[in-house]
């Protein structure tokens, strides 16, 4: 990722130093105060902690006996002095963050990431031009986490205390009732930032330092970037069928698609049915929808398209057949079987027998013939230890589901080696996010801004990362519907999930052009590096080697022209059709202006200069070619 030199400030050392303090299963508390980013040898007892920097810095706690020890909790404490921040990144999954980022909504609380919020322990602070003050991340197991701001904080009578002036927060791992484990060695390691011109940077650079302690590797599939068509939004899974996908599969191909999945509902009633019963668990298809589930998944391949099979491997339902055979397997909590609002219970993904399940059931999916799954509700289970009385060989629930989604991925690609697999916000952290295909934003239907940050989060630490599924109605005009898909196209992989035999004509026309672009780009948009020009996140680059894609949001009203291209494309997804450029020497190109459509408006010789003016048409795209012998866009 390449830092624009403009942007870059000196660090002034806010952060100093922190506290670590550790709970012990024996109920002993051991404490090592100010670690500062420096090599230390620090003793507490009969305990030893080495502290090594360096690109992060490395904790290593140890016995001085060598004996195995049991750790409870883990509290990193900051105290810094206080600071009128302009907006904070709290740790999170990537789909909760955005609400939080008003700092006011942190003083004297407890964020948590526990009952499905399968997160990263990365939180960032900002200043008035949004560039980070301090960023701090834990390079360690992923586990539950709780986020604490002490400082300012709140009274017994819940009001806000904030005559001290520090700025003290807590890192609790894990958080609520969870235990962390046995250890010979406990090593973790403090990533520290204070110098970056964005939260999306500093946490890439997290990411990387995660990467380069754990080695995680990523399967990167040119298919994991075909625009994507999902059968979830337009009907009650009541009302799902084989016409209605086929259909829709057809339509969808003539516009620029070219991945088809069905959703949750072709085995029965689904999530969202009036029905109060259901078989989810079985997964066996409803023959009254799909008298020939593997005859669907052959049609829409002779399409020349790419198909997933909706699963949610944890959830059973208490109706579905297979329950007496699982129940022993299933999540308890105090005593009593979990159940979900949505009416399900889960298997245990801290037990072995019950992951071993789960893996079994994939052939069976696979049989169906489908290019792969979209595998779901990782996040949809308890906030408790599983108090059941089967095996557990993990002791917290995100460990448990950080293991399922290996050995899932790794069972699901020895079996299909070229399969696909969608995951999900909730838990497409910095480790598993090299545990399939791709990450999809978390839910966000008719709210393109959510899904834009749903999406702009991982796509920090993931290769492909795809929206949620776009959808409109009439009410949206052509020109709003080519806004959505700059944003979409901008975040990651656009993908759509209305009925489109009912979609007008025009507004097929926009859908046409913009996915052609971007399937005519689709190496620049699958390998070009992302990022922002700003903290603000208005101007974002997707470099290429030749080629730059510009993508304007908001109420953008200025960029920086990239530097070293042959052409350059803006897409204009704010309402100002004159953009001031900042570029470092005159330049001359052809520029070709499109409209809304995709339809070639005007085509000119252009000089660019600093701080002068381009027209591009609002919803639009201008591609600016500086190849001097070329015309042709």
């Amino acid at each position: 990722m390449v830092y624009t030199p403009s942007l870059m400030r000196k660090a002034m050392g806010y952060f100093n130093s922190f506290d670590l303090h550790l709970i012990l299963a024996d109920g002993r508390r051991l404490s090592f105060e100010k670690i500062s980013q420096a090599d230390a040898f620090l003793e507490d007892g009969d305990f030893v902690l080495d502290v090594k920097a360096g690109p992060v810095l490395a904790l290593k706690l140890r016995r001085k006996d060598g004996l195995p020890f049991d750790i409870e909790k883990v509290d990193y404490d900051f105290d810094l002095p206080l600071k009128n921040f302009n907006r904070f990144l709290v740790p999170d999954c990537g789909r909760y963050y955005n609400r939080y980022f008003t700092p006011l909504l942190s003083w004297g609380r407890t964020i948590s990431m526990i009952g499905g919020n399968h997160g990263n322990p990365f939180a960032a602070f900002m200043d008035h031009h949004d560039r980070i003050v301090l960023a701090i991340g834990i390079v360690g197991q992923l586990v539950e986490m709780g986020f604490t701001v002490t400082s300012p904080g709140r009274s017994l009578r819940n009001t806000l205390v904030v005559d001290r002036g520090r700025f003290r927060f807590q890192m609790n791992r894990p958080a609520g009732n969870f235990k962390l484990g046995r250890f010979t060695c406990f090593e973790e390691a403090l990533f520290i930032c204070e110098n970056s011109p964005s939260w999306f940077h500093a946490l890439h650079r997290y990411a990387e330092a995660y990467y380069q302690m754990y080695g995680s590797q990523f399967e990167i599939l040119e298919e994991a970037f075909y625009p994507t068509w999902c059968s979830w939004v337009p009907w009650n899974s009541d009302d799902l069928n084989e016409a209605k996908i086929l259909e829709n599969a057809r339509l969808a191909k003539e516009i620029g698609v070219r991945t088809i999945i069905l959703d949750d509902g072709w085995y029965g009633p689904g999530c969202d049915s009036a029905s109060l019963e259901s078989n989810m668990g079985d997964y066996r298809p409803d023959v009254r929808k799909f008298p020939d589930l593997s005859g669907t998944a052959e049609k829409i391949r002779l399409l020349g398209m790419k198909s997933l099979l909706w699963v949610a491997p944890l959830a059973v339902s208490p109706e579905a057949e297979c329950y007496q055979q699982v129940k022993g397997l299933l999540m308890e909590e105090k005593g009593r079987t979990w159940k979900s609002p949505s009416g399900f219970h889960d298997l245990c993904p801290c037990c072995p027998q019950a992951r071993q399940l789960i893996l079994d059931k994939i052939p069976e999916l696979l049989a169906y013939g489908f290019d792969g799954l979209k595998v779901d509700l990782y996040n949809n289970i308890g906030s408790e230890p599983c108090t059941a009385g089967h095996n557990h060989d993990c002791t917290t629930t995100t460990q448990g589901v950080m293991r399922l989604m290996k050995e899932y991925w790794q069972r699901l690609k020895a079996i299909k080696p070229d399969a696909l697999m969608e995951s999900k916000n909730n838990y497409g952290n910095v480790y598993s996010a090299q545990f399939g295909s791709m990450i999809r934003g978390g839910d966000s239907p008719y709210d393109i801004n959510n899904n834009f940050w749903n999406c702009i989060y991982p796509r920090a630490y993931s290769p492909v990362v795809h929206n949620d599924y776009l959808c409109w109605t009439s009410a949206e005009s052509d020109h709003d519907l080519a806004i959505l898909l700059i944003k979409q196209i901008t975040a990651g992989v656009p993908t759509l999930s209305v009925d489109l035999a009912g979609v007008s004509e025009s507004q097929r026309t926009v859908l046409k052009g913009w996915l052609g672009i971007y399937n005519r780009y689709l190496e620049t948009f699958a390998k070009g590096n992302l990022e922002p020009q700003s903290g603000a996140m208005d101007v974002w680059d997707i470099n290429g080697s030749e080629t730059a894609i510009v993508s304007l949001l908001h109420n953008a009203k200025e960029f920086n022209w990239p530097a070293g291209k042959t052409q350059v494309l803006v897409m204009n997804g704010t309402d100002n059709h004159n953009i001031y450029t900042r570029i470092p020497e005159t330049t001359a190109a052809v520029q070709v202006n499109l409209d809304c459509y995709l339809r070639e408006v005007e085509r000119t010789r252009v000089t660019l200069a600093d701080t002068g003016t381009i027209h591009v048409p609002s919803a639009g795209l201008a591609i600016f070619d500086l190849r001097a012998e070329s015309g042709d866009r």
